[in-house]
């Protein structure tokens, strides 16, 4: 209690340093006439400055966001305090892409709850006996900056400590960011290290690996894309017969992808109709906006029972500007669309123009597949384990309220950084003795389905050999136009949610 009462400050005073430096720099240029460019690009430790970021790999000790201040000060004293107990420890490496300044801010905002998630989890793991008791488990944060294009600042670094021996080594690395092109090859980068990877919100298919593996390094807590639409379709099916389909043809964008080609597989059956041709853009040439409003043409033509949109939040911000304009006012627009749809929720909300809102307002609703959401607890009780979301839902000492304040479950992020340290911790710490090598932990990961499935917070995680969840809860939400999220249903691919004692098992 006293270790608490005297280090409160720690993580305030970080941030304070970051603001007073940069103060002090601001004074020291306007009287020596040094350019500001070399007072302002600075980063602390071994953090380097490139392309408007301070990226690499810190310990906790080096703050490479503000907006991050808080949480990695957290992470700070906890690696602390178990270095002081002296007894073994391995670390889990955290690979987080934050967008520049101002560039992204619900990225941001989500980046830095999942960081929140998976601290709890360290916490957790290093207090209660419950979640076993040795090694403990140390947190090392590296950001790849923006689109995940620096991660060669921070995958080297990684792969280093994997190789070390003894205390501290590397075991598994959490990965945060978006299915872009240099996230896969960050990815590939640890593969090819054989170093198990737990990704926290990447659903895109183009992770799954080959069954045929000896072994397999990826251990993926929340439901693939394919997954998604597979449960959205299941959802949709028995109140549609017509749907159009948009999507980004961007060939960089592997979430778009395999979301476009999943509901071309799925949706279409005897009694269903996808309308052709589908209605496509690329995000990175520009222009979406002017597309979008094309793209209303169609939908007032075609009419279908629902359009399914392929595509990032940014372009779905377009097409929500958009529906305002639209020939056929009413003419009801159902949309649904899959997780990444949460940055766009959280958008709308600070939308003071109320474009969004006014776009959500015009005979239209839109919903969409979701990581995560804590209305599924009290929806679907019998698809959760009561002591794995007890720390997000209660109210004691080392849970989220009291860590966290204010900060929100709604959006799922806290909750998926919390269930891939979960899965980590599951494979280092095993029934059978402790997984203390990447290799070791890659191996054990095989054995996470069925009775060993991990109890996680965003329902069962039961294994499959490529490495991707069996038949996980899905939560279906709606968006309100001032950005509220509310649930709608828990579906899952195969209709009913994992549930290890299940007869006959389903995952």
């Amino acid at each position: 209690m006293w270790q608490k009462l005297t280090h409160w400050w720690e993580p305030v005073a970080t941030f304070w340093k970051w603001v007073i430096g940069i103060f002090a720099g601001l004074v020291l240029a306007a009287l020596i006439g040094v350019p500001l460019t070399i007072i302002l690009t600075h980063c602390p430790g071994q953090l380097s400055y490139q392309a408007d970021q301070c990226v690499g790999v810190s310990d906790a000790g080096d703050v490479f966001d503000p907006a991050l201040a808080d949480v990695l000060g957290k992470i700070r004293l906890e690696n602390q305090r178990i270095e002081a107990l002296g007894q073994p420890t391995l670390s889990i490496g955290v690979l987080v892409s934050m967008p520049r300044p101002g560039d992204n801010p619900g990225l941001a905002i989500s980046t830095r709850e999942q960081l929140e998630g998976v601290y709890l989890a360290q916490h957790l793991a290093n207090t209660l006996s419950t979640l076993g008791g040795t090694p403990l488990l140390r947190l090392v944060v590296g950001n790849a900056g923006e689109d995940t294009a620096r991660w060669q600042s921070v995958v080297p670094d990684f792969i280093d400590r994997s190789q070390q021996q003894g205390n501290d080594r590397l075991v598994a690395v959490i990965a945060s960011g978006d299915s872009l092109t240099p996230m896969l090859d960050a990815i590939n980068q640890l593969f090819g290290a054989e170093i198990p990877v737990m990704p926290i919100r990447l659903t895109a298919n183009q992770l799954s690996i080959d069954p045929s593996r000896v072994s397999f390094p990826l251990a993926r807590p929340t439901p693939t894309n394919a997954d998604q639409v597979r449960a959205a379709v299941t959802a949709l099916k028995p109140s549609t017969r017509t749907a159009l389909l948009v999507a980004d043809t961007n060939p960089n964008d592997f979430y778009s992808t395999s979301l476009a080609a999943g509901f071309r597989a799925s949706y279409p059956d005897a009694t269903h109709l996808l309308i052709q041709p589908a209605e496509t853009y690329d995000a990175s040439l520009g222009g979406v906006a002017n597309t979008m409003r094309g793209i209303m043409t169609s939908i007032c033509q075609s009419q279908p029972d629902v359009v399914y949109f392929a595509g990032r939040s940014a372009a779905l911000a377009d097409f929500v500007r958009a529906l305002p304009l639209r020939s056929c006012p009413n003419q009801r627009v159902r949309v649904a669309t899959a997780s990444d749809a949460v940055i766009f929720a959280a958008d709308v909300g600070r939308d003071s123009s109320r474009n969004l809102a006014r776009g959500l307002e015009s005979n239209t609703e839109i919903t969409f597949t979701a990581l995560a959401h804590p209305d599924a607890w009290t929806s679907r009780p019998d698809a959760f384990l009561p002591g794995a979301i007890a720390p997000l839902r209660e109210n004691c000492a080392d849970c989220f309220r009291r860590l966290f304040g204010d900060d929100t479950l709604t959006d799922g992020s806290v909750i998926t950084g919390y269930d891939s340290f979960r899965v980590a911790s599951d494979a280092i710490r095993a029934p059978a003795g402790v997984n203390d090598s990447p290799a070791h932990v890659a191996q054990w990961l095989k054995r996470l389905h069925g009775p060993l499935a991990v109890a996680g917070a965003s329902g069962w995680i039961s294994l499959s050999d490529t490495g991707d969840p069996v038949n996980k809860a899905v939560p279906m939400l709606r968006i309100q136009p001032d950005g509220r999220l509310t649930f709608d249903q828990l579906v899952a691919p195969q209709g009913a949610p994992c549930d290890p004692a299940r007869k006959p098992p389903n995952c």
